[in-house]
């Protein structure tokens, strides 16, 4: 899987609690991700296994139903497997050149 800041983002906030069930409205706020960066996310980590979905029984007067997402046991190894990777692949202190020139 193709990994990005936002992918690091969903990552890191479902494993703050692997074992909970997240709202995706929670998910848009912890990640400060918009809904049209988050759902594709969760949708390929639902298809790569990474992710159960949960729909709540829909509640007419409510509103949809609430879609729910929990990492399953592959998929909390391979989130902390790749925020690990990401952390490492960090230089604190050093500045990478852009390929902009002047002062």
């Amino acid at each position: 899987m193709k990994t990005s800041l936002s992918l690091l983002r969903v990552l890191a906030a479902l494993l703050e609690k692997p074992d909970d069930l997240a709202y995706g409205y929670d998910l848009m706020k912890a990640t400060g991700l918009r809904s049209g960066s988050l759902y594709p996310i969760l949708a390929r980590l639902t298809a790569e296994g990474w992710v159960t979905r949960e729909t709540e029984e829909s509640r007419p007067s409510e509103g949809p139903a609430r879609r729910y997402y929990r990492l399953t046991a592959h998929g909390a190894a391979e989130a902390r497997r790749e925020l690990a990777s990401a952390a490492t692949g960090l230089t604190f202190g050093h500045r990478p050149h852009l390929g902009v020139s002047g002062a």
